[in-house]
C-alpha cells in the first residue's frame, strides 16, 4: 500500500510506533503483577498510566495484556490515565472510547488524571500497579546546551555532572512519591532509557537539523542552546546508584537492559520514516514556540524552515542503530 505522507497518521501519538513497541515489553511483567495482586487483594484493582499522553499506545497495551487477565480473574480494575494538564485530554478520551479499546472488556473501567507526577498524585495506599513507559526520564527543568539536543549527550563534562545530579534527584523524587501512592505490595513497572537516549528516533533528525538551522541563521546561539529534548539517558551505575538509595522502599523484582529488536526493512521504511518525520516536527514545534521569543509570524516562518529542512534530512540520514532501555520491575516495602 502506498503511504501519503504525513496523512497516515491520526496525529502525534499514532506516530509514536517506537514508543509502543517498548512498551508491550511490560506485558509478561504486567500479567505476573496482575496475578500478584489477584493473589494478595480482594479489592478493585486500581493502575496508574503514569505519562499517558493521548492514549494511543496505552489501549494498544491494556487490549493485548488484560484479556490474559480475564482468563483467570473477573476482578473489577480501574485505569487511571496520567499526564500533564496541557495534554491533548480531548483526544485521549476519544481513543478510550473509540470500538477498539479495552473499554469493552467486562468490568473494566477508566478516568483521567492532568497533574504532573513529581509530586504526589493519588492518596496514601491506593494505587495497586504503576506502569510508566518512557516518561521518568524527563527532566523537571531545562538546560542551555550548544552541542546536542538531548541534555545527557552533552560533551561539556561539568555541564553533564549537573544535569547528572539533577536527573538523579528527580527520580528518587519520582519513586518517593510513587512508594507514598501505592498499596503494601503494590508493584512499579518502568522503562527509561539507557545513555542511548541521543540515538532515539527524533532526536538524531532533530540534532542534525537543529545544526543546519543555526549554520543558515534562521536561529541564533541563544535560541539553538535551549531548543533540547529534556531527557536524561541513565547509566547502569547510575540505575544501581539510585535503586540502592530507595532499598528500604522497595523489593527490585527485576533490574535488566532490553532492545528495541524491531528491523528497519525496505517492507516498513516508509512508513518509520514518515512516522519519524512527524515526530520530530512535533518535538520542534513545541520547542520553538516556548524557546523563540519572535512575533507569531516570524515563528510561524521559522517552523515551516525546519518542517522542510525535516523532510530532507530524515529521507537522507541512515538509521542503523537503535536505543536501549532499562525495565525495572520494584515492590514496595512495608513498613
Amino acid at each position: 500500500m502506498k503511504l501519503s505522507g504525513l496523512h497516515i497518521f491520526k496525529d502525534y501519538n499514532q506516530a509514536s510506533s517506537n514508543q509502543r513497541r517498548v512498551l508491550i515489553k511490560l506485558a509478561e511483567p504486567f500479567i505476573d503483577s496482575l496475578q500478584h495482586i489477584d493473589t494478595n487483594f480482594n479489592e478493585t484493582i486500581v493502575i496508574s498510566d503514569y505519562g499517558s499522553a493521548e492514549g494511543y499506545n496505552s489501549v494498544a497495551f491494556f487490549n493485548q495484556t488484560l484479556p490474559r487477565f480475564r482468563e483467570f480473574s473477573q476482578k473489577p480494575i480501574m485505569i487511571i490515565h496520567n499526564d500533564l494538564p496541557e495534554n491533548n485530554w480531548n483526544t485521549t478520551f476519544k481513543t478510550l472510547e473509540d470500538s477498539d479499546s479495552y473499554v469493552k472488556i467486562p468490568n473494566v473501567y477508566f478516568s483521567g488524571l492532568g497533574r504532573t507526577f513529581i509530586q504526589q498524585i493519588f492518596p496514601n495506599n491506593y494505587v495497586h500497579i504503576g506502569i510508566s513507559s518512557l516518561a521518568f526520564h524527563f527532566l523537571p527543568q531545562s538546560f542551555s546546551v550548544f552541542d546536542h539536543i538531548c541534555p545527557s549527550s552533552t560533551n561539556d563534562l561539568i555541564l553533564k555532572q549537573q544535569i547528572a545530579e539533577v536527573a538523579h534527584s528527580h527520580f528518587i523524587n519520582i519513586l518517593t512519591q510513587r512508594y507514598k501512592e501505592l498499596v503494601d505490595l503494590g508493584r512499579l513497572l518502568i522503562i527509561i532509557p539507557t545513555e542511548t537516549v541521543g540515538m532515539l528516533y527524533p532526536a538524531v533528525p532533530i540534532q542534525i537539523v537543529n545544526e543546519n538551522m543555526y549554520a543558515k541563521g534562521v536561529i541564533n546561539e541563544e535560541e539553538k542552546g535551549k531548543i533540547t529534548i529534556p531527557t536524561y539517558g541513565k547509566s547502569d551505575e547510575e540505575i544501581q546508584r539510585a535503586l540502592e538509595e530507595v532499598k528500604h522502599l522497595y523489593r527490585i523484582i527485576e533490574n535488566k537492559k532490553v532492545d528495541d529488536d524491531w528491523k528497519l526493512t525496505e517492507e516498513n521504511k516508509e512508513e518509520f520514516l514518515e512516522s519519524l518525520k512527524l515526530l520530530a516536527i512535533k518535538h520542534l514545534e513545541t520547542c520553538l514556540k516556548r524557546v523563540v521569543k519572535r512575533d507569531e509570524e516570524e515563528v510561524k516562518l521559522i517552523i515551516e524552515e525546519y518542517r522542510k529542512e525535516i523532510e530532507v534530512i530524515v529521507e537522507n540520514t541512515p538509521f542503523t542503530r537503535f536505543p536501549t532501555f532499562h525495565l525495572i520491575i520494584l515492590e514496595k516495602i512495608p513498613f
